[in-house]
């Protein structure tokens, strides 16, 4: 694997962050940063309909790995030099449904964190 391909809400100021935050870290791997309901998205990945209308975070990989959600957040941090060994253990059966409650909190709530950002 070499590349990912982060298909993220570009309306969300929180989404944006992260994006912004993603493209200043060291990374292992090449990443591409599409808007989820972009024309390019759409044609890229046709078969990606249904989680592009639900807005939620997908990443591809150049092997034809897709991840959504909680494991979409993990695949980007194993990607990142500094943080693939968090990834790795975030990835742990036993750790798994504590990093899903968590991640979901962030992602039922990012539309108010996104109007926090937007005000800083």
């Amino acid at each position: 694997m070499k590349r990912l391909t982060i298909l993220h809400d570009d309306r969300c100021a929180f989404c944006r962050r992260c994006v912004e935050w993603l493209r200043g870290q060291p990374k292992y791997l090449d990443f591409e940063f599409l808007p989820l309901e972009s024309e390019l998205t759409r044609e890229r990945f046709p078969e990606l309909r249904r989680s592009i209308l639900g807005g939620e975070l997908t990443v591809i990989d150049d092997e034809g790995g897709v991840y959504y959600g909680n494991d979409a957040y993990i695949i980007c941090l194993y990607g990142l030099r500094e943080y693939r060994a968090i990834s790795a253990r975030l990835s742990h059966p036993a750790v798994r449904p504590f990093v899903r409650r968590a991640l979901n909190s962030v992602t039922q709530h990012r539309h108010t964190l996104s109007e926090l950002f937007e005000r800083v």
